[in-house]
């Protein structure tokens, strides 16, 4: 049920990102203010996250939930109700998104650590998969839907479908108490858990500072991508919806496959690098597409990898958190994440308006293939044994470190 609810409150999420993108890229300026509120959801991590997990961490998931999944309810179904009545003008659509994405980012690390504990906390990548295809599926069909329900009610309709959808993710929390016992989280006592310890522990080998590195990368350019695809539908094809929600949909059609293909597989630093750079590869054959046919081709495996690199990340990252400790892990990835994102989004945005968003799709798509060499060139140096004169063939294969 959990994943279910996951994928029904992401539809309503869908129609409503897919409505304000539309009105707010048709606005005067729009080009330029498209990308200030594209990092608003960003942003909002980099400044509640952290308070977030701490929380969950402290108190539980589920209680972090229930308090914020209703004030979502209260926030959509407020928007849907403005803009019903003509009141909902620019100013206060954009204080709505901004309002709407502070109070969601105290429950992303929340709903992260959830996920896992519901699945059985050993099957970690197994559960984030999971919900990020329930999640992929609702984004396929908030896709499809948002061109009909904008023709007929407007913006507002997708908001308020949004509201409902936050209740339905309430009800299916507080159904969790009499569920499962592991679906609350064990708040571990003894030795506090810091961000030195943290980051500590993230940065504590050369694996795991590559797969940090090749992460932000594909956050600094990955992120950026659905919002280039939205001006090049407006620059390009007249802002038609129906076309930005295909090239939505086909991303989240192959991150469902990805999920379906790979939600067994065991991350390791090597699998991250080589997805990263994949990605990186796609991102600049997306802007080589001729038409919309070809581009709906090729975004199909763009999803596929980002799927597999973003569950590949999270659940590398929560296995090697400590004891005690998973939520405030998450939530400080997510905050050095949510930087490069802020810098990636904003910046090709506004490359978008001066050169165009196909040639910053390439720009996007080329820097992320040369970020992810430089990082798996490092990594490869860092990895090397030592020579030392003394030293035999047969002693440097022996203490040759292997990529997990």
């Amino acid at each position: 049920m959990l994943f279910i609810a996951r994928g029904l409150s992401q539809v309503g999420t869908s129609l409503q990102v897919i409505a304000q993108s539309l009105a707010i890229v048709s606005m005067p300026g729009g080009d330029r203010l498209v990308a200030v509120v594209a990092v608003v959801p960003t942003a909002a991590v980099v400044l509640l996250s952290g308070v977030g997990g701490s929380l969950a961490d402290r108190f539980s998931p589920r209680a972090v939930l229930l308090s914020t999944q209703p004030m979502l309810a209260l926030i959509a179904l407020s928007m849907g109700v403005a803009g019903q009545a003509g009141v909902l003008g620019a100013g206060r659509l954009i204080t709505g998104v901004v309002v709407l994405n502070l109070v969601a980012s105290l429950g992303t690390a929340a709903w992260q650590v959830l996920i896992s504990d519901a699945t059985g906390g050993v099957e970690i990548r197994q559960g984030t998969t999971i919900n990020t295809a329930a999640l992929d599926a609702g984004l396929i069909v908030g896709a499809v839907l948002a061109a009909p329900v904008i023709a007929m009610s407007g913006s507002s309709g997708a908001f308020i479908l949004n509201g409902a959808s936050y209740l339905v993710t309430t009800l299916t929390v507080a159904a969790l108490r009499g569920a499962a016992g592991s679906c609350e989280t064990t708040v571990v006592r003894g030795e506090r858990v810091t961000a030195r310890h943290v980051f500590g522990r993230l940065l504590g080998t050369w694996e795991t500072s590559a797969v940090v590195l090749t992460a932000m990368a594909a956050a600094l350019v990955g992120t950026s991508l659905p919002v280039l695809l939205l001006l090049l539908v407006h620059q390009e094809r007249a802002t038609d919806g129906a076309v930005y929600g295909a090239f939505l949909g086909a991303m989240s059609a192959g991150s469902l496959v990805g999920g379906i293909v790979t939600w067994q597989h065991i991350s390791t630093a090597r699998r991250v690098l080589g997805e990263a750079i994949g990605l990186g590869l796609l991102v600049l054959a997306v802007a080589c597409m001729p038409g919309t046919a070809s581009t709906l081709v090729v975004l199909v495996p763009v999803g596929f990898l980002f799927l597999t690199l973003r569950v590949g990340v999270v659940s590398y990252v929560q296995l090697r958190a400590p004891a005690g400790g998973r939520a405030r892990t998450v939530a400080l990835f997510s905050l050095v994440l949510a930087g490069a994102q802020i810098i990636g989004t904003t910046g090709f945005t506004m490359l978008a308006a001066e050169i165009g968003a196909r040639w910053s799709i390439a720009a996007a798509g080329l820097l992320l293939v040369i970020m992810v060499s430089a990082v798996l060139a490092w990594a490869a140096r860092r990895r090397r044994p030592p020579v030392h004169p003394s030293s035999t063939s047969f002693n440097s294969d022996r203490t040759a470190s292997s990529w997990r």
